[in-house]
């Protein structure tokens, strides 16, 4: 190629070659995610910490933490309007307040509730997704008995939730008015998909 010139061919492969002066580059597109990845997407989109799970599912959950208290994680299959980015369990809004997070207990899927805390701990226990396809996202029932469930919906409106990467969540188990140091290590949880949904 000239120099200053740029000459690109399509190889056919889904690559290309690129030639800039007297320098040939190779261009491929590998758009491969990982299992993990591509259930985190819908966290990166919508801000909230959701995992797309389906019936039967089998999920991986490790925790580690340090806490004083016992708190109970659980999961919680959310209603996501995918067009307005809208979320309620049961036709009740996320924004709801005491109604969601009433909702949010009520609806805890049957499969996994695990209590942690106490001390240190790092633990890993295997969910089956007991209910419908759907998106799950964790909540943290505290030893005070608070319901803290993804983004400010929660008593005074604060967040108790984070996302710390794809699948990776940090959980603070007091209230502001409680005394929270909001450094979110109470809990930290990772979900890994083990395997494909079972039939029933």
């Amino acid at each position: 190629t000239p120099a200053g010139r740029v000459d690109m061919r399509a190889n056919g492969d889904g690559s290309f070659t690129l030639g800039i002066g007297d320098v040939t580059l190779l261009a491929e597109i590998d758009n491969t995610l990982t299992p993990t990845l591509q259930q985190a997407a819908v966290q990166r989109i919508y801000g909230l910490p959701l995992v797309h799970l389906e019936h039967g599912q089998q999920v991986e959950v490790s925790m580690s933490g340090s806490a004083h208290n016992s708190n109970t994680l659980g999961f919680v299959r959310y209603d996501l309007d995918p067009l307005e980015g809208e979320a309620s369990i049961g036709g009740i809004a996320h924004d709801a307040g005491d109604a969601f997070r009433q909702a949010a207990r009520a609806a805890l899927d049957a499969g996994f509730a695990a209590t942690v805390g106490g001390g240190d701990f790092a633990q890993t226990r295997n969910w089956t997704v007991a209910g419908e396809d759907g998106y799950y996202a964790p909540v943290l029932i505290t030893q005070s008995g608070e319901i803290f469930v993804p983004g400010t919906g929660n008593s005074g409106g604060r967040e108790y939730i984070r996302t710390f990467g794809a699948n990776t969540f940090g959980f603070e188990d007091l209230t502001a008015a409680q005394g929270a140091d909001f450094d979110y290590n109470d809990l930290v949880m990772t979900l890994r998909p083990l395997a494909e949904p079972m039939v029933l």
